[in-house]
């Protein structure tokens, strides 16, 4: 079953008080949360993110290492601008990393726990230019993940990751710019492919979401003011934990 079936069966068929609350808290919850963990400097607190995450993950009831294994591929683009930063700080790099894998984290949660046409609507009432990149950035993001998660395994299965660690370095590299170009692929077949459907420039959803808050609600709500906790705590003693 491919990433995106797979996604979208989490998000209809599981059940749990995460999947329960109303598409509007998840996006606002969602929204915040990615906000603060990505104003967030400090490693040590970008970790204890992470942790509310997987907390997240469990309690969704998701598996927690196929969300881990779907988030490290987009991290790929994120090392490449941490490497750049290598030779003024070791701790700036992992600090970027961290901050793509808890948004890529979160952004995959949110997509296994709320049907597709819940997002898009609410998105959608928003603005309609919003509705439309969310759409097409939700095709291209999981796409994108299957097709790296099949080079990856034809990668392995050839030997790619055996020998010495500079041979290992050297195929990463090469797999790291097989998927960037890939990336530019993906996103144009799927461009090509709602064109030849019709697509001209706008999405159409007229499905019409309940939005009425229930108990279950504040659970999106609470998540995100941990994340705003971590933040305000980590500047508060920036001295205590080391940015």
């Amino acid at each position: 079953m491919s990433t995106i079936y797979l996604i979208d069966h989490y998000a209809n068929n599981l059940n749990s008080p995460i999947h329960r609350a109303s598409a509007l808290s998840k996006i606002i919850g969602a929204a915040l949360a990615i906000g603060t963990s990505i104003l967030t400097d400090s490693v040590i607190a970008l970790m204890v993110d992470f942790l509310i995450i997987l907390m997240m993950i469990l309690l969704a009831r998701l598996s927690p290492f196929r969300m881990l294994k779907w988030a490290i591929y987009p991290a790929f683009f994120a090392s490449i601008f941490a490497v750049s930063q290598l030779p003024s700080s070791f701790i700036r790099p992992l600090a970027t990393m961290l901050k793509a894998i808890n948004s890529a984290l979160i952004m995959l949660f949110i997509a296994s726990t709320t049907p597709y046409p819940e997002l898009f609507s609410i998105l959608g009432g928003i603005s309609q230019t919003i509705g439309n990149v969310a759409f097409l950035t939700y095709r291209f993001f999981f796409l994108f993940i299957d097709q790296a998660s099949k080079r990856f395994t034809a990668m392995k299965s050839r030997g790619g990751l055996a020998g010495g660690w500079k041979k290992r370095i050297i195929n990463m590299a090469n797999f790291m710019g097989l998927i960037f170009v890939i990336s530019f692929e993906t996103s144009e077949n799927v461009y090509s492919a709602l064109k030849i459907r019709g697509y001209d420039g706008k999405i159409v959803c007229n499905r019409k979401i309940d939005i009425r808050l229930s108990w279950n609600d504040l659970l999106p709500f609470a998540f995100a003011s941990c994340f705003l906790l971590v933040m305000v705590f980590s500047l508060l003693f920036k001295e205590l934990v080391p940015a």
